[in-house]
């Protein structure tokens, strides 16, 4: 009842004697009620030392407008762990903003990637990224997303008609410099660099960018000793079964990768039996058109 009526109420009852008297008992019985009542508690103040350090938006920070998206959050936390939510709004095609979050713990004294999923409408979005405990803001940041930084600058935003191909491995490989005449900075097709494994989604729809994985895999480094069931692999995995193309280049790290308890072998065309020396590439340079023969770097994974 708002002050207003309750005047009005009271002015009424003055009228009638019995009904005052009424008033007042019930007035009386109903103090002992309201001096037992508890104050509602004061909500909690922001941590002051919790902050967003970074924002990784797509794959090798590139991505098609209107697609699936995975965007790694950086927060950096003080001496105290503590739970919450992250909170990623992005406009849709329609400039509407939209809102995903997930639950993330923070550990004390670290940095913690979390990782969700989104899509991008417009190309000269900012993403807003916040993080809540309680529904009270902790902290939050704004991240231009047009004025990103790629790891190997690939433009970040691209038309939904682009062909988008990601060289994943800890080698560069020469994939950007095959392609160099069919890469281009307003479409068509560009190639984004992957050489940690954590940036590999762990959706399979956190692949809806990509038109093409190749995936060098060299002895003993993260991608090589890397579990069938880990939830990257499972990912990518899926993506393939639905149609992803992923192209594996093992070379001397086959046996390792693609043997039957290897994370690999599930997606390798056949079963693996041996590597043998390639001592002529005249077929296939006929085969691809090339201009001139095959030259091999040392620092390239063998085929």
């Amino acid at each position: 009842m708002t002050p207003e009526n309750r005047e009005a109420r009271m002015l009424h009852f003055v009228r009638g004697p019995v009904v005052v008297v009424s008033f007042v008992a019930s007035l009386v019985f109903a103090a002992p009620t309201l001096v037992l009542a508890k104050a509602a508690p004061s909500p909690p103040l922001p941590h002051k030392d919790i902050s967003i350090a970074d924002c990784h938006v797509g794959i090798g920070r590139s991505f098609k407008l209107g697609t699936w998206t995975p965007v790694w959050v950086e927060i950096e936390c003080g001496p105290q762990a503590i739970a919450g939510t992250l909170e990623v709004v992005a406009p849709d095609d329609d400039n509407l903003p939209t809102m995903v979050s997930r639950p993330v713990r923070l550990a004390a004294n670290q940095t913690t990637t979390a990782l969700v999923y989104t899509k991008v409408g417009r190309p000269e979005a900012t993403i807003s990224v916040r993080f809540l405990v309680n529904d009270i803001i902790q902290t939050e940041a704004r991240f231009p997303i047009a004025a990103a930084r790629t790891d190997d600058n690939a433009p970040p935003v691209l038309p939904a008609g682009s062909e988008l191909i990601a060289a994943v491995g800890t080698v560069d490989f020469g994939l950007a410099e095959a392609l160099a005449r069919g890469r281009v900075r307003n479409g068509h097709t560009v190639v984004t660099s992957i050489d940690v494994i954590d940036r590999l989604p762990d959706r399979w729809y956190g692949y809806e960018s990509v038109d093409r994985l190749v995936l060098s895999v060299n002895t003993g480094d993260e991608f090589c000793r890397v579990k069938a069931d880990d939830p990257r692999m499972v990912a990518l995995r899926r993506w393939v079964e639905l149609g992803g193309k992923l192209t594996l280049v093992c070379g001397s790290a086959a046996e390792q990768a693609l043997a039957p308890e290897g994370a690999w072998a599930s997606l390798a065309p056949g079963r693996f039996v041996e590597t043998v020396p390639l001592d002529r590439t005249s077929a296939i340079e006929q085969f691809a058109g090339a201009e001139k023969p095959l030259e091999f770097s040392p620092q390239w994974p063998k085929l």
